[in-house]
């Protein structure tokens, strides 16, 4: 058995369905973004008082000590045109060498690493900083939300 079947498309608005999606696509990024930048912002927390809560464990998000850092301080940014959005710290300083220090210290903060510091005296100091990610773990938190808002966001 054999079943013919014609549809008229005709009298679709293919117009006003591109532009629901582009829509939907818009407020979709911008939620998202939004979401795993206050995420992010979240996972960094106040040093607590007494003896031994200064400092984040390793594997925990980072604690902040010092104004500007971190906190308080992450931006997003959306590209429309490839659908993506960029998360990440805002850069205070305008000389490029204090710019790289601190897109190297957010990163040394997400995946530990190696530092050195050399005094007045010229005497140079290595140490190890181990991971404290809050990026990541913010990331996945955000893949969730976006996947959530796929489904829920109405067309109008």
């Amino acid at each position: 058995m054999q079943i013919k079947m014609n549809v008229d498309t005709s009298q679709v608005k293919w117009e006003k369905i591109l532009k629901a999606s582009a829509r939907k696509k818009k407020i979709i990024l911008y939620s998202s973004g939004k979401y795993a930048m206050k995420t992010a912002d979240r996972m960094i927390k106040k040093p607590g008082k007494g003896k031994g809560t200064q400092v984040s464990k390793p594997g925990k998000p980072p604690r902040y000590h010092v104004r500007p850092g971190p906190k308080g301080n992450m931006l997003f940014e959306v590209n429309e045109k490839d659908s993506s959005v960029r998360i990440g710290p805002r850069q205070f300083a305008t000389s490029p060498q204090v710019q790289i220090a601190a897109a190297s210290g957010a990163e040394l903060l997400e995946f530990g690493g190696k530092i050195s510091q050399t005094n007045r005296r010229g005497e140079t100091k290595v140490g190890f900083i181990e991971a404290r990610p809050y990026m990541a773990p913010a990331f996945e938190k955000a893949v969730d939300f976006f996947y959530k808002k796929i489904v829920s966001v109405p067309l109008k």
